[in-house]
């Protein structure tokens, strides 16, 4: 591949191929691995972080979500059935993006090492019957988290297919570089899931969520409280959390909660989970401003330096007569 041909603020990763230049926000990592941390981001103060962390204690129910470890660790995503590529760094009206896809890197793999298996999509069976299953005890544990009536509760139940939506997420291992350090996938910009404008999503019966099913942790960047801001007017926020959520753990997020994936040292496997959003919705992603102006600027800058650059060419040129 020509580097030279590579469009401003983009460059090769090892593991995703041509990948964007993104914002990088100064992080606070945290690991939920004390009663301290579960209490301070428990379902009591959901409504004022935008998310909160559960876990799965019964035996029995995480034997259910060991069996839908075992398929999941079977092969990688990427040569299974209803695979689809997942966004790390373009959103998908990114200009760059286009550029890639134009004929010359037609043939260059371009964002990947994300990838997701829909549940409703996918032809395997007994992939679709745990993670079915998985889903089910989830809805109950949730239910009860938020201290749902009985009434609704009993309604979700009767309506599972139609409330949760589930999908497995993938991201692909880290690999060697010729100096011997690893190159991950990159983080995912930072999003919302769904239409923040849509007032029918605010409410207890909506959420977006992940269960970390695989031993150690899986990685989630969130923006704390970022549920309540306004989103066209919310500056570059001073710093987002990077969670570590042990096995067995869940994440429970507001719709609106801003948050993005993160890249993995070793193959990371999890299951994720909407819950009663609309069709349209789920078909929606917004990226706040803040995630896409650095890139914005630093695309306008190279544009006027090059531009600028070109100018002295010229004027160069004309002063030894070439022009």
């Amino acid at each position: 591949m020509n580097v030279k041909k590579i469009p401003k603020n983009v460059h090769w990763n090892l593991v995703s191929g041509l990948v964007g230049d993104t914002n990088k926000l100064p992080e606070t990592v945290l690991t939920i691995n004390s009663r301290q941390h579960l209490y301070n981001f428990s379902y009591q103060f959901y409504k004022v972080n935008g998310f909160y962390i559960g876990y799965v204690d019964d035996a029995s129910d995480r034997k259910q979500i060991d069996i839908l470890q075992d398929y999941l660790a079977i092969e990688n995503f990427s040569s299974r059935d209803s695979c689809v590529p997942v966004f790390n760094t373009f959103p998908s009206y990114d200009k760059r993006l286009k550029q890639l896809k134009a004929k010359r890197f037609v043939n260059s793999r371009i964002d990947r090492g994300r990838n997701m298996i829909h549940i409703s999509c996918t032809k395997e069976k007994l992939l679709k019957q745990q993670s079915l299953k998985v889903g089910a005890l989830l809805q109950r544990k949730i239910a009860k988290d938020l201290h749902w009536s009985s009434s609704i509760t009993s309604t979700c139940s009767e309506n599972f297919h139609d409330q949760m939506v589930l999908t497995l997420l993938e991201t692909e291992a880290s690999v060697k570089d010729h100096n011997g350090f690893d190159v991950f996938v990159p983080d995912q910009l930072m999003h919302c899931d769904v239409d923040c404008n849509d007032a029918t999503l605010n409410n207890d019966g909506s959420f977006i969520g992940i269960l970390a099913t695989q031993m150690g942790f899986t990685e989630l960047r969130v923006l704390k409280g970022s549920h309540l801001i306004n989103h066209s007017t919310y500056k570059t926020p001073e710093s987002i959390k990077r969670i570590l959520i042990p096995q067995y753990y869940y994440f429970v997020g507001h719709p609106f909660l801003i948050h993005g994936g993160c890249g993995s040292l070793l193959r990371n496997t999890r299951f994720h989970f909407y819950h009663g959003l609309s069709e349209e919705s789920q078909s929606r992603t917004y990226f706040p401003q803040w995630e896409l102006q650095s890139v914005a600027e630093r695309l306008k800058t190279a544009s006027v330096a090059a531009s600028k650059a070109a100018t002295a060419k010229r004027n160069k040129k004309r002063k030894l007569g070439l022009l």
